[in-house]
């Protein structure tokens, strides 16, 4: 009977010996999608990234933070740690939104270094880490993704078109139509754009053509600027040379975004026209000086 009952003994254990192991719970995972820029100046940028968190196992678990870094072209350029209270249900997913913003550009020097990219693209690369809670236990999971934005470039001023007339008494009038183009997808802020004109030699004027304005992305902004020269100034000198031909002009100036200002050297010449309405276009829009 004893034999009997140590046989079953161990044979019950050698049964509970074989038995599997529990296969261990599958992590949660947090995968980083696109890498969008949802916003950009010549100095700064924004990026979002939508994190998808699943939960395979069984534990419900709460997205509590995350943590990340922006690096563009190898360097870091912002770093942050939002907070999260979301649920993560057994079996289920969620989605956080990580948004970075960066200032690439904190003074002259480093924004003329962006823009000498050109059209080759600015690479970044966003990495961090989202963090699980439940009850005291954490879990940290990773994520990264790369991208790139295109480099700013600095507005380019042109003159898109000039007239000179001729009225009573060899005054003239003259008007340029100074065009400021913003190759950007994003609006670009001007401080101010200042101006001095000379025709044949002589000063015809000097000013502001515009005393903050903000430039629409990928838009041509023009500038109206009136200006006079009178008989005894230059101006019969200025009739006798258009008589038999052109007359030489050049537009200097300014355009001064603030953190970098934007030399404009512009030359021609301009034969005389009646005076008439100007046409518009397809320009943006149009800025008479005061």
């Amino acid at each position: 009977m004893r034999t009997l009952c140590l046989s079953a003994a161990l044979a019950l254990l050698a049964g509970c010996a074989a038995a599997p192991p529990k296969p261990p719970e599958p992590e949660a995972t947090a995968r980083a999608g696109v890498l969008t820029v949802t916003g950009q100046t010549l100095t700064s940028v924004t990026v979002l990234s939508r994190v998808a968190v699943a939960n395979p196992g069984s534990t419900a678990w709460t997205i509590t933070a995350a943590q990340y870094a922006l690096e563009m072209g190898g360097k870091p350029v912002a770093s942050g740690e939002p907070s999260f209270d979301r649920a993560l249900a057994p079996g289920g997913s969620a989605i956080i939104d990580v948004t970075a913003t960066a200032e690439i550009a904190t003074d002259e020097p480093s924004l003329r270094a962006l823009c000498a990219h050109g059209d080759a693209p600015l690479p970044l690369l966003l990495r961090g880490t989202v963090t699980l809670a439940s009850g005291a236990a954490r879990r940290i999971l990773p994520f990264s993704v790369a991208g790139e934005m295109r480099a700013p470039r600095l507005p380019v001023a042109r003159l898109n078109d000039a007239e000179i007339a001729r009225y009573d008494g060899d005054n003239l009038g003259v008007t340029f139509y100074l065009g400021l183009s913003n190759q950007n997808d994003f609006p670009v802020k001007v401080k101010s754009i200042t101006y001095s004109a000379t025709l044949a030699g002589h000063s015809v004027g000097d000013g502001l053509a515009s005393p903050g304005d903000v430039v629409p992305p990928s838009q041509l902004a023009e500038y109206e600027i009136d200006s006079t020269l009178d008989a005894g100034q230059g101006g019969r000198e200025v009739a006798m040379l258009a008589a038999s031909g052109k007359v030489d002009y050049v537009l200097d100036g300014v355009v001064d975004l603030g953190i970098t200002r934007v030399p404009v050297h512009l030359t021609g010449a301009l034969t005389f026209t009646p005076k008439k309405e100007h046409g518009r276009g397809e320009r943006s829009r149009r800025r008479r000086r005061d």
